[in-house]
This record gives structure tokens, C-alpha cells and sequence, in this order.
């Protein structure tokens, strides 16, 4: 990483090829969530949304996207902690 100080926002952006601003630290957090509450709708309820009477199809695009960003997460997260290490390691 050649910033000054690593961020996981920022490695996402890079690695989702996404336009940086879009991932602020909440904007990660609310992707996450949303994919959380999504799959305990899933398993607890047959991914009936409140209101509806239907089950909400899982569509393989939606899929994707949340092992794209998942994925993105957790190699940002080993990334923060790696030089969160080195940085301790230099002191």
C-alpha cells in the first residue's frame, strides 16, 4: 500500500474497482448490514420481506455483488491489520 495510512473504505474501493468516494466507513458498515439482515430473512423466514406475501427471489447478480464485496472486506480487513502490525513492529 502506498497511503499514508491504510483504510478498510479505501482498500475496498480499490479492490471493487469502485469510485473511492462512494465507500466511506458507514457506507461499508450499511452494505454489510444489508447482507446480514438479508440472509437471516433467508434463514428465519423464507426471505419474506415484512409486507410482502412472496418470497423475494435470490438472483444470481445479487449474489456477486455480495461475495464481490464480502470478499473485499475481508482482504481489507487482513490488510489493516497487517499494517497496523508492521507499524507496531517498527516502533
Amino acid at each position: 500500500m502506498t497511503r499514508d495510512r491504510v483504510t478498510i473504505e479505501a482498500i475496498v474501493g480499490d479492490i471493487t474497482r469502485a469510485d473511492a468516494e462512494r465507500w466511506t466507513e458507514q457506507a461499508v458498515v450499511d452494505r454489510l448490514d444489508a447482507f446480514v439482515l438479508r440472509r437471516h430473512r433467508i434463514a428465519h423466514s423464507g426471505d419474506v420481506a415484512t409486507n410482502r406475501k412472496a418470497a423475494t427471489p435470490i438472483r444470481l447478480d445479487y449474489v456477486r455483488e455480495a461475495e464481490r464485496v464480502i470478499r473485499a472486506v475481508g482482504l481489507a480487513v487482513c490488510d489493516v491489520v497487517d499494517e497496523r502490525l508492521a507499524q507496531l513492529r517498527r516502533m
